[in-house]
């Protein structure tokens, strides 16, 4: 009888260690843990309508987009359908869409896919932009990008390779590959 109690203790020893053993192997190390959790977004929201004003109260834009997801890790925003209204002051100036987007802190704004920058009703310019890449700083309002650039007015159309464009004073710099169309007689 004292055999088997010894042989039984012996066997659960054996399957304890081997169990403690297996886990060690098995068990993922913290560090991996802790990179997965960091990977995934501390808030998905659909339907998104954000407002930002500045220190003295005054809307300075608004961001709608189907679905944002914020990661803390880099303190960054993925959008989806990004639509973006920038004002001057009071006036909303432009409108800028495009298919996805992602906002750095609450600075800077890149733009991808179909990228198409719009005047605003009752603003001073007619001009609109289209590309596939954009980045704005959003406080400057100064956008730019290296990739094909179309800006059309009612009377020009100008294609470059790359520019950066003051929203507000509608100043740009084209950066290569400038051709132009200007035609006065159209207005």
């Amino acid at each position: 009888m004292r055999r088997r109690y010894i042989v039984t203790i012996l066997t659960a020893l054996g399957v304890v260690g081997y169990l403690a053993l297996d886990d060690k192997q098995t068990a993922p190390d913290n560090a991996s843990v802790i990179d997965a959790i960091n990977q995934e977004p501390d808030y998905i929201i659909k339907g998104v309508k954000a407002q930002h004003y500045d220190k003295n109260g005054v809307l300075g834009r608004k961001i709608e987009a189907e679905s944002a997801e914020h990661l803390p890790i880099s303190d960054t925003t993925k959008l989806i359908q990004p639509s973006v209204i920038l004002r001057d002051k009071q006036n909303p100036i432009w409108s800028v869409k495009s298919q996805n987007g992602l906002l750095l802190g609450t600075q800077t704004l890149e733009l991808n896919g179909d990228v198409q920058v719009l005047p605003m009703k009752g603003s001073q310019t007619e001009l609109s932009l289209k590309t596939e890449h954009i980045s704005i700083d959003l406080d400057k309002q100064i956008a730019d990008t290296s990739e094909n650039v179309l800006i059309e007015s009612p009377d020009t159309k100008i294609h470059s390779k790359g520019m950066n464009m003051n929203m507000i004073t509608q100043q740009v710099q084209f950066t290569s590959q400038v051709r132009g169309q200007h035609d006065p007689k159209t207005k």
